[in-house]
């Protein structure tokens, strides 16, 4: 069975996606911006109505739209949005920071994850922009860093799926990392695709 997980903007979006077969939620907001973190009184009803119906919820960290080069001011923002999250059983999170030259910025994902407990942890679509030579080692780097997986379109291009690389994705993190598969993935295709790259779940909008 293939894993579904949601991404959505508001409560409503949230009730009709787990009430449609939705199997995990990553909880957002402005999703025309890409997504950005979520408003506290959303966040505690989807945990609330989530939890009930044995749905986890994945919390965006994300101060703004953009890209994802941050200030220590953002930075300091994003702790106190994981910290209040937390608070309210979030079961984890969805971030990413890189550095100006396009590589994994650890000391800024350490920070913001290294008193993090009980949580999945996701590098959501800023891998993508991370030039591919460096992708193994960021791999690496975000394993060592207690990641569970890394949503990714395969391309830097938004809105395409490159399903050869992200098969190749997979082969790379040789199975240290899950590789959630996301970019115009929806209930009609979403078979088709995973049975394509070889992934057991995938993230869209339009995936119930």
């Amino acid at each position: 069975m293939i894993l579904k997980e949601a991404c959505v903007a508001d409560f409503e979006a949230l009730k009709t996606a787990v009430d449609s077969g939705a199997n995990r939620i990553e909880l957002n907001s402005n999703l025309a911006e890409g997504g950005t973190t979520p408003a506290i009184g959303t966040a505690k009803m989807a945990v609330d109505y989530c939890h009930s119906k044995n749905v986890k919820v994945i919390a965006m960290i994300r101060p703004r739209g953009g890209n994802f080069v941050y200030s220590k001011n953002e930075l300091d923002v994003m702790k106190e949005d994981i910290n209040f999250l937390s608070s309210i059983n979030v079961d984890g999170f969805a971030l990413g920071v890189i550095s100006e030259n396009h590589e994994l910025d650890f000391n800024s994902i350490d920070f913001l994850t290294k008193n993090i407990k009980n949580k999945e942890l996701v590098f959501h679509m800023a891998f993508d922009e991370i030039d591919r030579k460096h992708h193994k080692k960021a791999m690496e780097q975000l394993n060592n860093l207690r990641f569970n997986r890394i949503l990714s379109h395969g391309t830097p291009y938004s809105g395409n799926l490159d399903i050869d690389y992200l098969r190749e994705m997979i082969s790379m993190s040789n199975n240290t990392l899950e590789i959630l598969p996301g970019g115009g993935i929806n209930s009609h295709n979403v078979n088709q695709i995973c049975n394509l790259i070889g992934s057991q779940q995938a993230h869209g909008t339009h995936i119930v």
